[in-house]
């Protein structure tokens, strides 16, 4: 049995319309290679599969206790 696995591309702004996020750090993350991109011409195609798994596996803190530590604020 053959199987194909086929990727699915798309251009920036439907990448960027597709997960919520502005085509700028979308063309950003292609052109720095945070995320799987080709170029074809003057269009930039981005590999979805590589953005998933990109969004699904970054956090925003590196530890635990980053991401619970109280906001120092003054109120005046």
């Amino acid at each position: 049995m053959i199987t194909t696995n086929k990727h699915v591309m798309l251009t920036i702004n439907a990448t960027a319309e597709r997960v919520g996020l502005s085509a700028y750090i979308i063309r950003k993350w292609a052109l720095n290679g945070t995320i799987k991109a080709i170029r074809a011409g003057n269009k930039i195609y981005v590999n979805n599969d590589s953005l998933d798994e990109y969004l699904n596996c970054t956090s925003l803190y590196t530890d635990t206790e980053q991401a619970i530590k109280p906001i120092s604020a003054k109120l005046t």
